[in-house]
C-alpha cells in the first residue's frame, strides 16, 4: 500500500475527510514518528494511569473509577484535527514534545453519585497532584446558577458545551517515571456518565448529524440532569429529617435536663424550707434560753442584794421586813442577829434613802441603827 492509499485508509478509518487532512498541513512522516513512539511508550502510560487510577479510588465521595489511554489511531487524528482548525498549541508537534503537547493521552474517570459530591473529589486531586492548567467546567444551558457560582469559588473555567455534556476536566502533571507525564481526570456523576456513553455509542461512527437521534438524546440528556437534580433532593431530603429527628432527640433530652434541673431546685428548697423553720425553732429557744438567762442574773443579784442585807440586818426582823425580804430571808436575818454581824456602811445610804421616802417607818429604822451602832461599838470593845 503506497503512502496516498495508507493516508486514505486512515482518513476514511477516523472519520476524517481531505479537506480536514489538507488544512492540517502536516507531513505523514512526522505523524508516523509520533505514533512509533507512543506506541513504545504505552506501557509506562498504562502503568501511569493505574498508578492515578488507584489513588483517586480512594478519594471521599467517589463511586467508581475507569481509565484509559489513547489508541494511536485517535491520537493523530487529534492532531490533524487541532491543526485544521489553526489551534497553535499543535503548529510545531513533534515526536519530542508530543507528550507535553497533548494532555489526554491518559484519560481517568471519576465518577460519584451526586452532583455536591465534586467539592471533596476536587479537593483531593488538588492536593494529590499538580495542576498543568486552570481546571474547566463543561455545563449543560440552564445548569442551576448555584453550581456555576460553586465552579466560580474554586476558579475553575466554565464552559458550555455544545452537545450538552457535563464534566470537570483536570490536566494532572505526574512523573512516575523518568518521564513526566499529563493525564486528564474527568470528574462527573453516574448520570452523566451514562449518558454520555450512550450518546457517544449512538452518534459514533454512523449518526453523528442525524437530527432525529440529537433531538431525543437531547431529551435524554435532560432526563440524565433531572435525575441528578432528583438525586441530590433525595439525600438533602434524608439528612433534613435527620437533622431534625436528631433536633427532636436533643431537645428532649433538654427537656428532660430542664425538669430534672428543676425538681432538684424545688427539693433543695423544700429542703431549705425546713430548715428555716428549724432555724426559727432554734432561734426562738434561743431566745427564751437567753431571757431564762438574763432573768437568773437578775434573780442572782437579788438574792446577793438580799444576802447583803442579811449580812447587815443582823437582829432586826422589823428592818429586814422594810426591806421588803421575803419570810425565808427574815428567817436568816433573825439567826443573824444573834451573831451581832455590823451594818456595811454601803448600806447606810439606802437607810436613810428609805427613812425620807417612809416617814412613817423612819423613828422606827432610827432605833434600829442606834441599837446597832451600840453592837458595833460592842463588837470594837
Amino acid at each position: 500500500m503506497n503512502k496516498d492509499d495508507t493516508i486514505n485508509t486512515f482518513l476514511k478509518r477516523n472519520n476524517l475527510d481531505f479537506d480536514s487532512w489538507t488544512k492540517a498541513n502536516i507531513k505523514w512522516e512526522i505523524l508516523e514518528e509520533i505514533a512509533q513512539d507512543y506506541i513504545k511508550e504505552s506501557a509506562n502510560l498504562e502503568n501511569t494511569a493505574k498508578v492515578i487510577a488507584n489513588a483517586i479510588q480512594k478519594f471521599p465521595n467517589v463511586h467508581s473509577v475507569r481509565w484509559r489511554i489513547k489508541e494511536s489511531d485517535h491520537l493523530l487524528a487529534k492532531i490533524i484535527r487541532k491543526r485544521a482548525i489553526d489551534n497553535l498549541k499543535y503548529k510545531d508537534i513533534s515526536k519530542e514534545n508530543y507528550l507535553d503537547v497533548i494532555t489526554d493521552l491518559i484519560g481517568v474517570r471519576a465518577l460519584h453519585l451526586f452532583k455536591r459530591e465534586w467539592e471533596a473529589i476536587d479537593e483531593s486531586i488538588r492536593v494529590a497532584w499538580t495542576l498543568f492548567e486552570n481546571p474547566k467546567a463543561y455545563i449543560r444551558i440552564g445548569d442551576s446558577e448555584l453550581l456555576q457560582e460553586s465552579f466560580k469559588f474554586k476558579e475553575i473555567d466554565i464552559e458550555e458545551h455544545s452537545a450538552s455534556y457535563r464534566s470537570i476536566h483536570y490536566v494532572i502533571a505526574s512523573t512516575p517515571f523518568k518521564r513526566k507525564i499529563n493525564a486528564e481526570i474527568q470528574v462527573r456523576t453516574i448520570f452523566e456518565e451514562g449518558w454520555s456513553e450512550i450518546d457517544h455509542k449512538v452518534k459514533y461512527p454512523n449518526y453523528s448529524n442525524n437530527s432525529l437521534v440529537i433531538y431525543f438524546l437531547e431529551i435524554f440528556n435532560r432526563m440524565a440532569g433531572s435525575a441528578d437534580d432528583m438525586g441530590g433532593f433525595v439525600i438533602g431530603l434524608v439528612e433534613t429529617l435527620h437533622r431534625m429527628e436528631g433536633e427532636l432527640i436533643h431537645t428532649k433530652v433538654e427537656t428532660e435536663n430542664t425538669i430534672r434541673i428543676m425538681e432538684n431546685a424545688l427539693a433543695e428548697l423544700e429542703r431549705e424550707k425546713a430548715q428555716n423553720n428549724e432555724s426559727k425553732t432554734i432561734i426562738e429557744q434561743l431566745k427564751e434560753e437567753v431571757t431564762r438567762q438574763k432573768f437568773s442574773k437578775d434573780l442572782e443579784e437579788q438574792n446577793k442584794n438580799h444576802l447583803t442585807t442579811l449580812a447587815w440586818g443582823v437582829g432586826f426582823p422589823g428592818l429586814a421586813s422594810l426591806a421588803g425580804l421575803p419570810p425565808r430571808s427574815i428567817e436568816l436575818l433573825t439567826k443573824a442577829i444573834d451573831k451581832k454581824i455590823p451594818v456595811p456602811k454601803s448600806q447606810v445610804s439606802f437607810l436613810t434613802e428609805f427613812m425620807k421616802n417612809n416617814p412613817s417607818q423612819a423613828q422606827r429604822i432610827k432605833e434600829l441603827l442606834e441599837q446597832q451602832s451600840i453592837l458595833n461599838k460592842d463588837k470594837k470593845e
